[in-house]
C-alpha cells in the first residue's frame, strides 16, 4: 500500500468531504432505530455504494438495500429507486436518462464507488481507479486496482453441453452401461459430470437401433427431471441422427399418462400443493397402504354384487375363494363361476350387476375422492411411516382435500351477472387466495391414482389401452422420483423390455422423496434382479471444480473424489456485504467475461432472486431468464435461471450469486442444492456470498 497520489488523491479528497455526512447519517439511523422506524438500513452497514451524478449540480447519493431520506446523505434502495439502478448499470463518464413521475431525468455519472463497512465504520472503498483502505484511526492508504485477467473460456461446444461423447472417449464403466443386456433393469450412479445421462442415452440409441427387419421399430422412451434437460436430449439425439425417441420431462410424462387414463377427472392442476401434502403423496408409507385399501374397496364391490343378486353371501364366498391377482380379474372369475351355478334365465340380471361393478371399478372418481378423505387410509400410512408422518401431515391432507372438493367461487356465484363478478385486476375470484385449489387436481395425485389403477386392473399390455407402453424406458435423475412414481414408471413399459435409470443420491433436491436402498428399490420396481453400475470418472468439470464440489457435500460425499483430466482456474469465492453489493460486482465483471466469449449461467437459489438479477444484468447484455426449463439452444451468452431448472445441464461458466446462510443453511437439502448449482460448471466457477456466507462453504462472515 502507498499514500494517495495523482488521481487517487482526488478520490481521497472526495472521501474526506463525505466522512462527516456519513457519520451524521449513521447517527440519524441509530435514532430512527431507537424510535422503532422499520425498513431502514442498519447503522452498521447503511449502504454498499456511492453514486455521484451531475445534472445542474453535482449530487452524492448512497445506494443500499433499503431507502432512508431523513439524513444528511440520502440512501436509495436499489430494488425500488430508478436512480439507484443507475449505480448498477452505468460506469463513470457515462450519460444516463430515466423517466421518473412523468419527467425525463438526464445526467452524467461522475463517480461510482463500492463501499465496505466494518462494525459501522467505513473500512474500504473500491473506486474503480484504486482501493482506499482505512487503518481505523482516520488515515487512508491506497492500493492500485490490478488489471482484470481475461475470463478463461473455451470455444462454445457444438456437442450440446457434453451429451455427445465419441465411442473412443467412453471409459470402461460407461461401456459397461452400453453392453448391459437389453432386458435388464439397470441403475447407473455417479457424481455430477460423470457422464450418466450420456451413457444411458447412448444405451437407448443402441436399443432403438436393434430391430428385426420383419417387425416394427423398437419403441424407446426417455423421462428427464426437467423440461430443460428434455429439450437438450432431443437436440443431442437429433443432431446425432438417432432413431426417433420419445423424450419428455417427468411432469409432461405424468400429465400425459394421467389424463389419458382418467379423462373424467379435473384437468386444472393445483397451483401450489402444500409441502406436507406433497410429502404425504410421495411417502413410501402411502404406497405400502394402497394394496390393502384397494382390497377393502374391491371387497365392498363384491358385497354390493352379492346384495344386488340376493346371493346371501354365496357369491361373496366365491369371490373370496378366487386367487386371481387383481380385483378386475376376480370379478370376471366370480361372474363366470356364478353364471355356471345359476339358471340361464338369470344371465341378464347377473351381467347387469357385474357390469355395474366393473364400471365402478373403472371410474377413477371414487378413488380420487376417497384417497384424500378416507381417514383410515391416511392413519394407516402414518402408522407405517415410522414417525416420519404425523397428525399434522394427516390434517394437512384433509384440509387440502376439503378445499379441492369445494365449489369454486365462479360456480357458487353462477347466478350473478358475470360483469358484476369481474375483478379490478382481471384475475379470477379465487386466484391468489387459498380457495384457488378448489376444483383442481394435484400433479402428485396422478401417480397415486395410476398406482391404484394398476392394482385394480393389472399391468397394461402394449396396444391394449389408452396408455403408451414403450419397449425400453430410461429415467434420468432418478433420485428425484418417489417410490410411487418409480412403481408407475416401471409398470408402464413392456415387461419384456428394459428399464434404465441414472442418478446421484447427492444431487437429490426434492426433500419430499428420495431414492431408496438397492433392495427396497428392487422391491418397489418389482424387479427380480437389479444391475448396478457406478461411474467413477469426472468428465465435465476441471480438477478444481471437482474438488470444490466434492468438499461441498461434506458427509454426503462419496468416499472417493472422482478424478478429472481437465485443468482450469481455481474456483473463485467472494464475500459481499449484501445482495445488492454482490449484484454490483457481477455487473462490473459481466462485460469482460462476455468479451472473452464465455457462456455464463447465473444460477440463483429461487425465482425471486433470479428475476431481480436478470432485471439488472439484462440492461447490460442480452440475458435470457429461464424459470420453466425452456433453455434456448442458440443462446451462448448470459442465462439467468434457478437451481431447480438445471438438473443434468452444464455451462462453460457458472456464477452462483447467493451462497449465503439464508439460501443455503447448514442442512443436507441445502448441501445438495448448492452442490447441484456449482457442479453445472465446466471451466469457470464463481461463488458469491452476500451477507453471512453459507456455513457449507466453511468460510467466515464478510466484513461490513
Amino acid at each position: 500500500m502507498e499514500p494517495a497520489t495523482g488521481p487517487a488523491a482526488a478520490e481521497l479528497t472526495r472521501l474526506r468531504r463525505l466522512e462527516p455526512s456519513l457519520a451524521a447519517l449513521q447517527g440519524a439511523l441509530r435514532q430512527a432505530t431507537r424510535q422503532g422506524q422499520g425498513d431502514i438500513p442498519p447503522a452498521v452497514r447503511p449502504a454498499f455504494g456511492l453514486l455521484v451524478v451531475r445534472t445542474s449540480r453535482e449530487r452524492s447519493l448512497l445506494v443500499g438495500e433499503e431507502s432512508f431520506h431523513h439524513g444528511p446523505l440520502p440512501v436509495l434502495g436499489w430494488r425500488t429507486s430508478p436512480l439507484a439502478r443507475i449505480f448498477l448499470t452505468h460506469q463513470p463518464g457515462e450519460d444516463y436518462e430515466l423517466e421518473l413521475e412523468g419527467r425525463i431525468l438526464e445526467g452524467l455519472v461522475v463517480a461510482r464507488w463500492l463501499l465496505v463497512f466494518e462494525a459501522g465504520r467505513l473500512a474500504r472503498v473500491e473506486t474503480g481507479r484504486c482501493t482506499l483502505i482505512s487503518d481505523g484511526l482516520g488515515s487512508w492508504t491506497t492500493r492500485p486496482v490490478p488489471a482484470n485477467a481475461p475470463t478463461p473460456a473455451r470455444p462454445a461446444s457444438r456437442t450440446h453441453r457434453g451429451l455427445a461423447l465419441p465411442d473412443a472417449l467412453l471409459d470402461p464403466e460407461q461401456r459397461a452401461v452400453l453392453d448391459t443386456p437389453a432386458d435388464a433393469t439397470l441403475l447407473v450412479e455417479g457424481a455430477a459430470g460423470s457422464g450418466k445421462t450420456t451413457a444411458c442415452l447412448r444405451r437407448m440409441v443402441r436399443l432403438a437401433q436393434a430391430r428385426d427387419t420383419a417387425t416394427e421399430p423398437v419403441d424407446v422412451s426417455v423421462v428427464t427431471p426437467e423440461e430443460g434437460l428434455a429439450q437438450l436430449c432431443k437436440r443431442a439425439l437429433n443432431d446425432q441422427g438417432a432413431p426417433p425417441l420419445s423424450v419428455l420431462s417427468f411432469r409432461a410424462w405424468l400429465l400425459d399418462r394421467g389424463q389419458r387414463c382418467f379423462p373424467t377427472l379435473p384437468t386444472a392442476l393445483c397451483p401450489d400443493t402444500p409441502f406436507r401434502v406433497r410429502r404425504f403423496f410421495r411417502h413410501p408409507a402411502l404406497l405400502q397402504s394402497l394394496p390393502p385399501w384397494i382390497a377393502e374397496r374391491s371387497h365392498s364391490l363384491a358385497e354390493q354384487v352379492d346384495h344386488d343378486l340376493f346371493a346371501r353371501g354365496a357369491l361373496l364366498r366365491l369371490w373370496e375363494a378366487t386367487d386371481d391377482d387383481t380385483p378386475l380379474q376376480r370379478l370376471q372369475a366370480t361372474e363366470r363361476a356364478w353364471c355356471a351355478r345359476r339358471p340361464a334365465r338369470e344371465r341378464h340380471r347377473i351381467q347387469g350387476a357385474f357390469g355395474r361393478a366393473r364400471r365402478a371399478l373403472r371410474d377413477p372418481r371414487p378413488n380420487w375422492e376417497a384417497l384424500w378423505q378416507d381417514r383410515r387410509l391416511l392413519e394407516r400410512a402414518v402408522a407405517l411411516s415410522e414417525g416420519e408422518l404425523g397428525e399434522q401431515d394427516l390434517q394437512a391432507v384433509l384440509d387440502h382435500a376439503w378445499l379441492q372438493f369445494s365449489e369454486r367461487s365462479e360456480q357458487a356465484w353462477a347466478h350473478v351477472d358475470p360483469e358484476r363478478l369481474r375483478t379490478i385486476d382481471g384475475l379470477g375470484l379465487d386466484e391468489g387466495t387459498p380457495h384457488e385449489a378448489a376444483g383442481t387436481l394435484d400433479l402428485e395425485a396422478y401417480a397415486v391414482l395410476l398406482a391404484c389403477h394398476l392394482l385394480e386392473h393389472g399391468m397394461p399390455k402394449p396396444g391394449s389401452g389408452p396408455l403408451p407402453i414403450p419397449d425400453h424406458l430410461m429415467v434420468d435423475e432418478v433420485q428425484e422420483r418417489a417410490p410411487v412414481e418409480l412403481r408407475v414408471l416401471a409398470a408402464l413399459r413392456s415387461p419384456t423390455g428394459s428399464l434404465t435409470m441414472s442418478g446421484d443420491r447427492a444431487q437429490r433436491m426434492d426433500t419430499s422423496g428420495g431414492l431408496p436402498a438397492h433392495e427396497e428399490l428392487a422391491r418397489t420396481l418389482q424387479a427380480p434382479a437389479l444391475r448396478h453400475i457406478v461411474l467413477r470418472h469426472a468428465h465435465r468439470g476441471t480438477r478444481s471444480i471437482a474438488r470444490f464440489c466434492h468438499a461441498l457435500l461434506g458427509p454426503l460425499a462419496s468416499v472417493e473424489l472422482a478424478p478429472s483430466e481437465h485443468d482450469g482456474p481455481p474456483v473463485r469465492v467472494s464475500m459481499h456485504s449484501s445482495p445488492g453489493a454482490a449484484l454490483a460486482v457481477m455487473a462490473d465483471a459481466l462485460g469482460a467475461a462476455l468479451a472473452g466469449g464465455a457462456e455464463i449461467a447465473v444460477i440463483a437459489h429461487d425465482a425471486a432472486r433470479a428475476r431481480e438479477i436478470h432485471g439488472v444484468l439484462a440492461e447490460l447484455s442480452h440475458a435470457v431468464l429461464v424459470l420453466e426449463g425452456h433453455f434456448d439452444p442458440r443462446h451462448r451468452g448470459l442465462t439467468v435461471t434457478t437451481v431447480d431448472q438445471v438438473g443434468g445441464l452444464e455451462f462453460g461458466t457458472v456464477w452462483v450469486p447467493d451462497a449465503d446462510s439464508s439460501c443455503y443453511p447448514l442442512r443436507d437439502g441445502a448441501r445438495r442444492r448448492l452442490y447441484v448449482a456449482c457442479s453445472r460448471a465446466r471451466h469457470v466457477l464463481w461463488v458469491l456470498c452476500p451477507g453471512t456466507p453459507s456455513a457449507i462453504l466453511g468460510l467466515s462472515a464478510p466484513a461490513g
